[in-house]
């Protein structure tokens, strides 16, 4: 059966979109 609240790739995409912002955040928050 499907369940909408964690899928079964929720383990694997959190952590990579969790580390894909903070290096955006460091690329645009960079100091000058």
């Amino acid at each position: 059966r499907v369940t909408f609240g964690v899928p079964w790739w929720a383990g694997a995409y959190l952590p990579v979109c969790a580390v894909a912002l903070r290096r955006i955040d460091q690329l645009l928050t960079r100091p000058r």
